[in-house]
């Protein structure tokens, strides 16, 4: 695209909101998919606070606060290609690929 041209056509997948997308929707494509919920509202903060004074003696004060806050509706985003490294083995091969590799440049190339 240039300066000037006009803007591409809006490509939107999926084309409605679903809980669920199928991998062969992005199986062979660079375009990672993204869906928002229809019924989405506006996160906001809930803020409060309290406070006592008492004196005490005739040139003193004791005073006691508590400030909160509470967040509501918060946007949520999951990684979806998250994996779980621990549990399937992957970190334990890895290393060992770690090590062999290791154990090969010093071989190959000795200090």
């Amino acid at each position: 695209m240039t300066f000037g041209d006009a803007l591409p056509a809006y490509f939107a997948t999926p084309v409605t909101w679903q809980p669920q997308i199928s991998q062969s929707a992005t199986t062979f494509t660079t375009t990672t998919p993204w869906g928002f919920n229809p019924n989405i509202r506006s996160p906001y903060i809930e803020e409060w606070n309290i406070g006592i004074q008492r004196p005490i003696g005739s040139s003193s004060a004791l005073e006691v606060r508590y400030v909160g806050n509470m967040s509501k509706h918060s946007w949520l985003s999951y990684n979806i290609n998250e994996v779980n490294i621990f549990e399937n083995g992957f970190l334990k091969e890895f290393q060992s690929a770690q090590n062999n590799l290791r154990i090969c440049l010093e071989i190959t190339y000795p200090l």
